[in-house]
């Protein structure tokens, strides 16, 4: 065969490749460093593989109760995650402005609850239905571990360069150049400050249960962080924090470890590997178009755009078990005085323990009138949900022996009270 003929049937065969759209997925350099942080505290903290393992064990469980349970959720409920984020600077660029700092939280409120600008322009049909309102609202606390008023941001200078970086946890403590983390188990703390001058890792997180206590939270590059001020494009979006908040609430990679492995979500199909830059709709990998505008994707801030049912799914599992402490302090978002009123605003649940058909809630203050009522079992699981009126009693006959929390979420407080069936 002569080389003018060998020529032809190779550029046929290119052109032919192209035609089929099978496309390799294009990569860029700047990622997280997420699960390589996890492995390597797995690997020198052994005690906390257990930790992990029994975390996965739960979250499990707790996504097959919510799926089998009888009654479902009567409300839409907004989960409220007590925010605090400490700007760790070794210069005044990297002091990052109040404004800079509300510009992100602003990104996260709307990404979490699909109510983002982007999403019709990015998420191709194919996908929109699969797209979830995650329920989650990030404020910055305003009640600090000490009961004290805050803004909810810390700032800290320290001589330390690249103090960020995940081969170090010097970020996480002020005798080492950085800052103290405010109680773990009850806030989100988020780290801005310089992790890699290179730009080669824009940020990370610890995944549930693979931290030690002090250590657990997100670190961002100050580049990366929020619509403003020191952020640049292709990455201005904010959108480097929403996918660490991902991991931090047990989202994986979307592409977990390549075909026939996945991310242990069944809305997300199969791909083969991450995605950079912007790519066109469609790409396939792994016989299925490829979801490469989820958030847990490498794809450029303005490319990526909405999280799945199944990623919610894991999500609130992860803040009803690991992460339930953060659930339990969101009342730091309200103010000084909202928290004060919790003392005032008595209600009583009665009988408890209890051995009748129904359960009644009797409060004093008109305030509390047209509050919303949950009644969740030990799993987190939603059994009733109504307005709160005087004498309100609650129908508990349908529900076995055992431990369940009456919630009452009023503004932005919410009360709880352990109610026992027997």
């Amino acid at each position: 065969m002569n080389k003018l003929l060998i020529l032809i049937i190779l550029i046929g065969s290119t052109l032919d490749l192209i035609g089929q759209q099978q496309v390799v997925p294009i990569h860029k350099k700047a990622n997280c460093q997420s699960k390589t942080l996890m492995q390597q505290n797995l690997r020198q903290q052994p005690f906390l593989m257990q930790k992990r393992t029994n975390f996965l064990r739960k979250s499990k469980r707790w996504i097959a109760d919510q799926a089998n349970a009888t009654e479902q959720k009567l409300a839409k409920v907004i989960h409220n995650i007590p925010t605090v984020v400490h700007v760790v600077y070794a210069n005044a660029i990297q002091n990052i402005s109040d404004a800079q700092i509300q510009s992100q939280i602003q990104v996260l409120n709307e990404d979490f609850s699909l109510s983002n600008p982007d999403f019709g322009l990015v998420v191709p049909a194919v996908f929109q239905s699969s797209a979830a309102d995650i329920e989650f609202n990030f404020c910055l606390a305003q009640i600090d571990p000490d009961g004290n008023t805050s803004t909810g941001i810390t700032r800290t200078m320290t001589t330390v360069s690249n103090i960020g970086n995940s081969n170090s946890s010097a970020i996480f403590y002020t005798t080492n150049g950085g800052k103290n983390s405010w109680d773990d188990s009850r806030y989100l703390n988020i780290y801005v400050c310089e992790i890699d001058d290179n730009g080669q890792f824009l940020g990370y997180a610890t995944l549930p249960g693979s931290a030690l206590s002090g250590e657990d939270g997100i670190v961002i590059d100050y580049k990366y962080f929020g619509t403003t001020g020191t952020v640049a494009p292709p990455l201005d979006k904010g959108r480097t924090a929403t996918h660490e908040i991902g991991h931090y609430f047990n989202l994986e990679h979307i592409w977990g470890n390549g075909c026939n492995s996945d991310d242990d979500v069944a809305d997300t199909p199969e791909q083969e590997n991450s995605y950079g830059g912007c790519p066109v709709h469609p790409r396939t990998s792994c016989g299925s178009d490829d979801m490469f505008m989820n958030y847990m994707d490498y794809v450029n801030d303005d490319c990526m755009a909405f999280f799945t049912e199944g990623q919610k799914a894991r999500m609130h599992a992860a803040l009803n078990t690991a992460r339930n402490g953060l659930l339990n302090n969101s009342a730091a978002c309200g103010t000084a005085s909202t928290l004060a009123s919790n003392d005032i605003l008595n209600w009583q649940l009665y009988p408890n323990p209890s051995d009748r058909n129904t359960v009644s809630i009797h409060f004093e203050s008109n305030q509390l009138e047209g509050a919303l009522v949950l009644l969740r079992n030990i799993n987190g699981i939603v059994y009733t949900s109504s307005t709160l009126q005087q004498n309100l009693q609650i129908d508990v006959s349908p529900l076995p022996s055992g431990i369940y929390t009456v919630e009452i979420i009023h503004k932005k407080s919410r009360m709880v009270k352990k109610l026992i069936l027997r």
